[in-house]
């Protein structure tokens, strides 16, 4: 019995070893993720970010709204919803602004 139970044991480790393994590889991919988004977030002017969102219908709305770069990145998601985005874009601004996890 102690033989087995120790098999099992060994196993499990195993198992939740490899597990720990993919989360670490995820956690760096979301890394670099984060990096790119905030270089991006940085080195592009508002009107590329709008074209690299396909954000262009919306522009009209963030005009009124007095919404510019700065602003941008403090919408909210209540703000979002708000100002009459869809789903899509709201989910796009989220991901860019905030990271993949946050739409």
């Amino acid at each position: 019995i102690n033989a087995e139970y120790g098999k099992q044991t060994q196993t499990q480790i195993g198992e939740i070893t490899v597990c720990l393994n993919r989360v670490a590889s995820d956690v760096r991919q979301l890394k670099k993720v984060a990096r790119s988004v905030q270089n991006l977030s940085t080195t592009l002017t508002w009107e590329e970010i709008v074209t690299h969102l396909n954000l262009e219908a919306y522009r009209e709305v963030f005009t009124r709204e007095e919404i510019g770069k700065m602003e941008f990145f403090l919408l909210s998601r209540s703000d979002l919803r708000e100002l009459g985005l869809p789903v899509g874009a709201r989910k796009r601004i989220l991901h860019f602004t905030r990271g993949p996890h946050s739409g």
